[in-house]
């Protein structure tokens, strides 16, 4: 069913975006669902953290590699200065 131009309207007073709509109704979510649900929130970074996010990138982390590191409860310093395991890949 196409969505209407009143689902984009109630979509937007529950915070979510004509393309985040469409884009949850193209991957099968329920209408009212993909209607209602609040759009996640990116977790605000502190101060500290972005210190030694800056730290980690002087040593050759990867930004990504880091903010992983961080979200999977790694110790702030031990993040930004352990040294990135080498895989080596036999093809």
């Amino acid at each position: 069913m196409k969505i209407t131009r009143e689902d984009y309207q109630r979509a937007a007073e529950h915070g979510v975006s004509e393309n985040l709509l469409y884009t949850r109704d193209r991957r099968g979510w329920e209408r009212e669902k993909a209607i209602t649900t609040r759009p996640k929130q990116k977790p605000e970074r502190s101060e500290e953290e972005m210190e030694y996010c800056a730290k980690a990138i002087q040593k050759g982390i990867k930004r990504s590699v880091y903010w992983w590191r961080v979200d999977a409860g790694w110790d702030l310093a031990k993040a930004a200065t352990d040294a990135v395991r080498a895989w080596n890949k036999a093809y």
